[in-house]
């Protein structure tokens, strides 16, 4: 089995846009994060990612990394909390977000997040 088949994902582009949930958990099994699969939920304030493996952020329908995109509305702030140490920096690097989305990753990653993430990025 590839390294493909074996990756946990989630599988719908859209699957938490508008779904007005105030706390997101996803699963130790969950290892990719298709694009905008968070959409533009106005009610959104905390994601947990609990997976120990490598993340893949944004992944598109053509297999390129487009990194998260989240809209959050300007009275917003965003918690993303990312319990795993592995880091994809491609997927990484394309992220889109500002100083409202707080990122919360174990130590050991800080300073990746912080080199190619406009986020405030903080430890666990």
């Amino acid at each position: 089995t590839s390294r493909r088949q074996r990756q946990m994902c989630i599988r719908d582009r859209w699957t938490f846009d508008d779904c007005n949930a105030k706390k997101i958990i996803l699963g130790k099994k969950i290892n990719v994060i298709p694009y905008r699969c968070f959409g533009s939920n106005d009610t959104l304030k905390e994601i947990h990612i609990l997976s120990k493996g490598e993340i893949i952020w944004g992944l598109d329908s053509y297999g390129n990394y487009q990194g998260l995109d989240m809209y959050t509305p300007k009275s917003q702030n965003l918690d993303i909390y990312v319990y795993s140490d592995k880091f994809h920096t491609e997927s990484v690097k394309k992220w889109r977000c500002d100083e409202r989305v707080t990122v919360h990753v174990p130590k050991k990653v800080m300073a990746k997040y912080r080199k190619y993430t406009n986020c405030k990025v903080v430890a666990l």
